[in-house]
């Protein structure tokens, strides 16, 4: 179709022949050379003006189609990987949301400038409305995910965009339409694509892990065609949206006022359908399960639970009542800073300090000041002292949402009052752990140690009030980015 037209541009993209060989140059490239060149190519295709509308879409839907699979692996590759520089892993999701961003914008702009074009050109690209549509409102959704890859922020810029995009399909009559999104792929419609982004926010991935992140989008996806979704409220309605305000989807514990811009979504079937197939996936995971990537079944069944509890009609009620208060906390961040400060003097440049804004006898939420090295992220190991106190707690990011590049709110969950630093014989190596649990009072303990340092069947030994203690291992409980935690059985000998 490219050749039809007479380009009027000196685009390389604009040239039939230059195209074709420029599409095989991204095909054959190494996933994160291909997004960053298709990037590039994408933004000057979108300073050109003199490329036309019809032309601009065949160019878009040729180079999506042919960047795809390589975005989709450097996704799955970014959020499995544990990157060791933070600058490393900002360039590697840079280059992942600034081609879905720059995507997204370029259909964005053909939507635009449709209404304005001549009546031959818009009849010649109306077979192609659902498509367009589908794709727009799929990039919308993609990067949304990228944003959560690094916990937000998204803002109501977003919620705006896709709510307006969203309408002016239903205004098109091609919401329900259904078109092949990319090759070898099922059907689906630009409805579903915009119930897609919805239903991802409201499954609460703030307390994901990226990796968890990738698959819990995996798993709705798969589960999506069982959600209701429509203009009018049902009896198992759970959440609603309204597509023209710039607000984000909620829950219907607050109603919305009635608008015909109003859509109320809930899972229907999917939520039985989540359960069973975590029921499966407990024994092993499904092989018709089409995930992307290999996941260990523990991971599979916990991001399936993750994603029932806050589809439920009910969502998940905090353990402990919370107290607001506003009071500062001396923060250390990772296992080796705060054994230091347990054991000497704090490094005063491990030392933050954050805003606590409520309390419970289990944890608090506090806002953290991100520095441009910050490398917080759900499952960090945190050393706490309130402000005017004496003794450090310990705990653990549970919720992490970026505010801004400078600030996030975090949940946080508080391990023990009582963090004792020790150093350990571990098979004859000497190591630096952090007891969560008095080894005098308990038969069982929990030990933060370094990740690398764990052994199943090496006890470790310490002398501690004239006694000798061993710890014998009897399972992990929890891993993060430079640590686990096990769990370990006590022997005291005199």
């Amino acid at each position: 179709m490219l050749g039809l037209f007479a380009a009027k541009s000196d685009h390389p993209l604009a040239d039939t022949k230059e195209a074709r060989r420029l599409f095989a140059d991204l095909a054959g490239k190494d996933v994160a050379m291909a997004l960053d060149d298709a990037t590039i190519l994408l933004e000057s295709l979108h300073r050109d003006h003199l490329v036309g509308l019809e032309q601009r879409w065949e160019i878009l839907q040729q180079m999506d189609a042919v960047v795809h699979a390589a975005a989709c692996r450097f996704a799955r590759d970014y959020a499995a990987t544990a990157y060791t520089s933070r600058n490393e892993e900002l360039r590697h999701w840079h280059l992942g949301a600034d081609y879905w961003n720059q995507l997204a914008e370029s259909y964005l702009t053909c939507l635009k400038e449709l209404p304005s074009t001549s009546s031959k050109v818009r009849d010649a690209l109306k077979p192609a409305l659902p498509l367009l549509y589908v794709r727009t409102l799929h990039a919308l959704a993609v990067g949304l995910k990228w944003q959560q890859f690094r916990y937000g922020p998204t803002g109501p810029d977003f919620w705006q965009v896709l709510g307006k995009t969203y309408l002016e399909c239903v205004a098109a009559k091609t919401a329900q339409k259904p078109a092949v999104l990319y090759p070898d792929m099922t059907p689906t419609t630009p409805e579903r694509e915009y119930l897609k982004a919805l239903a991802f926010h409201a499954s609460s991935m703030d307390s994901l892990l990226p990796q968890e992140v990738e698959l819990a989008e995996r798993l709705l996806d798969h589960l999506l065609p069982q959600f209701q979704f429509g203009d009018q409220e049902r009896p198992d309605s759970v959440y609603w949206v309204d597509a023209a305000t710039a607000q984000a989807p909620a829950r219907l514990a607050v109603k919305p006022q009635r608008a015909a811009s109003v859509r109320y979504f809930s899972p229907g079937l999917a939520l039985d359908a989540a359960y069973a197939l975590k029921v499966q996936a407990e024994q092993a995971v499904p092989p018709s399960l089409s995930l992307g990537n290999s996941y260990p079944p523990s991971m599979v069944v916990d991001v399936l639970d993750h994603l029932a509890s806050y589809w439920s009609p009910i969502p998940p009620q905090r353990s402990h009542v919370r107290h607001k208060v506003k009071s500062r906390m001396a923060v250390v961040p990772a296992l080796a800073a705060a054994y230091r400060c347990l054991t000497s003097s704090c490094d005063t440049r491990t030392v933050e300090s954050w805003l606590v804004e409520d309390v419970s006898q289990g944890g608090m939420r506090a806002t953290a000041s991100l520095g441009k090295d910050s490398r917080l992220a759900i499952n960090t190991l945190l050393l706490m002292q309130p402000e005017g106190g004496s003794n450090w707690l310990l705990g653990v990011v549970r919720r992490f949402a970026r505010e801004s590049e400078t600030s996030g709110s975090l949940g946080i969950e508080t391990l023990t009052k009582s963090p004792r630093a020790l150093c350990v014989d571990s098979g004859g190596i000497q190591t630096e752990v952090i007891l969560i649990d008095p080894w005098e009072t308990s038969a069982q303990v929990r030990v933060a140690l370094p990740a690398t340092a764990w052994e199943d069947n090496i006890a470790m030994t310490f002398n501690d009030e004239g006694k000798s203690v061993k710890l014998f291992p009897d399972g992990q409980v929890q891993s993060g980015p430079d640590y686990l935690i096990g769990r370990y059985r006590v022997r005291v000998a005199e």
